[in-house]
């Protein structure tokens, strides 16, 4: 979603790219990099490995370390765990085509997309919405910084070039929310996707996404993804049943140097 800078790290046989999330360095007031691109030559030496990497975490003045791998590379997660690195989630990557067989007329059903003067209002009433992600999962994370970050994320999203926040409405109030990020070649990412808490249990969700799948293909989309983490177990069935395909998760993992 935003770029990060990166740096190669190489020690005796262990390479990745390291890089600084200063938007969430900045929000918890603490270090934060991502470690990505990880890979393992047939010259690992563990020691000289687990001694580097700790040193020059030290160096960099890291608190927190946050990588991904696919759940298949076993050989890397159990590495990385003896590196120091804890499981936090599982992170799928669900994604859906949208075809012409699928249109469904929902007439109460409004969307608009949210300017800079509304923003605001928006960002309030998702506090407390989203708490599966991997700060909130981290017992060493603050929660209620946790919470602000995906505030943040609603801010900063109607000024992205190419992002924007959608509403969806329902007699005229606003009853769901999606962060959409154009990809480009007609495929799109939600980042962020809501129902308003008083609007939850009502039967609601099933209909809000069949009139989303109808909104983006007349946007000209047809196909998009979305990510959920495997603590926000209530959705899967619901997403298997909207017909989303699931790829290989990846695991998400977290090493606090200090």
């Amino acid at each position: 979603m935003f770029k990060v800078d990166k740096e190669v790290f190489h020690s005796a046989g262990f390479v990745g790219k390291l890089g600084y999330i200063s938007w969430d360095s900045d929000l918890f007031n603490k270090r934060i990099y991502s470690l990505s691109d990880v890979k393992i030559e047939p010259n690992l030496c563990l020691n000289t490995v687990s001694q580097d990497i700790n040193d020059h975490f030290e160096f960099i003045e890291a608190d927190l370390v946050i990588t991904r791998i696919k759940q298949s590379d076993v050989t890397k997660i159990n590495l990385l765990e003896r590196l120091g690195f804890g499981f936090v989630e599982l992170s799928y990557r669900p994604f859906k085509s949208l075809d012409n067989s699928e249109k469904v007329s929902i007439p109460k059903f409004t969307f608009r997309l949210v300017g800079k003067d509304e923003i605001s209002l928006i960002a309030e009433r998702s506090l407390g919405i989203f708490h599966h992600g991997r700060y909130h999962q981290d017992p060493r994370s603050d929660n209620a910084l946790a919470d602000e970050r995906y505030k943040n994320w609603l801010l900063n999203a109607v000024v992205h070039e190419n992002q924007s926040v959608l509403i969806c409405a329902l007699d005229g109030k606003s009853l769901a929310f999606f962060v959409i990020e154009d990809s480009g070649n007609k495929d799109c990412f939600l980042s962020l996707v809501a129902i308003f808490p008083e609007y939850q249990g009502k039967g609601l969700a099933t209909p809000v996404w069949k009139a989303l799948f109808n909104y983006l293909e007349l946007k000209g989309y047809s196909h998009f993804s979305t990510s959920i983490s495997s603590h926000n177990d209530a959705v899967f069935n619901l997403y298997v049943k909207l017909g989303f395909k699931f790829p290989e998760p990846e695991m998400t993992l977290h090493k606090w140097v200090s």
